[in-house]
């Protein structure tokens, strides 16, 4: 389902995907007529199978959330991600092989080139781990 409310210059959307015991939600602030229209942004997911959406997708059990705070095109903007994968597994086996993730990322909307990984950590499947942080700069690079 998906329905939005509030005057055209300022909604408020949610979307909701419910089947099979798995779950997708969204709720958005949006600015239709703003350089940049996305405001703030919020995903919860609960026992999510990838592949349920499109067949070439792993096969996965995602529950957490995303969090998106962009205020103007010309304003720092963050995405912080926390997720679990209850069905982590090898990707030759069409699983996806990261059991958990934690992303922090800045940047400015007017400034696509440049964004800041401030954290990464990654559980993967068999007990692996990777961590970072990151900058990539107006030439592409990290």
């Amino acid at each position: 389902t998906a329905t939005a409310s509030g005057p055209l210059a300022r909604l408020q959307a949610r979307a909701e995907l419910q089947a099979a015991g798995q779950s997708l939600k969204a709720d958005a602030a949006l600015l239709p007529f703003a350089a940049w229209p996305l405001q703030a942004l919020r995903v919860q997911a609960d026992r999510l199978d990838l592949a349920g959406l499109d067949g070439g997708l792993p096969h996965t059990a995602l529950s957490g959330s995303a969090i998106l705070q962009a205020t103007a095109y010309d304003a720092e903007a963050s995405l912080q991600v926390e997720l679990n994968n209850a069905t982590a597994g090898r990707w030759d086996q069409h699983a996806l092989p990261v059991s958990r993730l934690t992303l922090a990322l800045t940047g400015r909307p007017d400034q696509p080139s440049r964004l800041r990984l401030t954290r990464l950590d990654a559980g993967l499947a068999g007990g692996g781990r990777v961590q970072g942080q990151g900058r990539l700069d107006a030439s592409g690079r990290w």
